[in-house]
């Protein structure tokens, strides 16, 4: 009876509990003359456990000084297990924008226009492509974003294996 009941402690005491730690290596290309070149790249050195639903934002940026700035902001949000996290992602635009909301991605600033919101779920191993237009004022405007979701062996050693990833990753 106690094995049974410590079973359906378990089984409904999963979503409630933090995952897992997540990290996450995103790179940052911009293409010029058909070549795709890598110009950044981003991680956390400790990863995050997130309970179900908790959010925190994990990259972003912005423009700060055009007629029209754009900005963008990737969070992870808890789904409860340890093998997936959500991706929310978002890109904006504004007369002037000054900063994010560090859980939410929810920019601050004047004038400020969601122009893209996009979520998925990802799986340890999983790279997720993002795109923002007009991101650059010279060269092909677009930057393309590939995140990847390290497996849980991976987590302690991002700063290891970074660079090598966005080359393997690199378009």
């Amino acid at each position: 009876m106690r094995l049974l009941a410590l079973i359906l402690v378990s089984i409904f005491a999963v979503p409630g509990m933090a995952a897992e730690n997540f990290n996450h290596i995103t790179c940052e290309y911009q293409q010029n003359d058909s070549v795709w070149e890598f110009t950044a790249v981003n991680y956390n050195r400790d990863g995050l456990a997130l309970e179900l639903g908790e959010s925190k934002a994990i990259v972003g940026g912005w423009t700060s000084s055009r007629a029209v700035n754009v900005g963008f902001c990737l969070a992870f949000v808890g789904t409860g297990e340890s093998s997936q996290i959500q991706n929310h992602f978002l890109v904006f635009e504004g007369q002037e924008i000054v900063g994010v909301d560090f859980k939410t991605c929810q920019p601050y600033g004047t004038g400020i226009n969601i122009i893209k919101s996009e979520s998925t779920i990802s799986a340890r191993g999983d790279v997720v492509e993002m795109h923002v237009e007009n991101w650059y004022d010279q060269g092909a405007p677009t930057l393309l974003l590939r995140h990847y979701i390290p497996h849980a062996t991976e987590n302690n050693s991002v700063t290891e294996i970074a660079a090598a990833k966005c080359a393997e990753l690199r378009p």
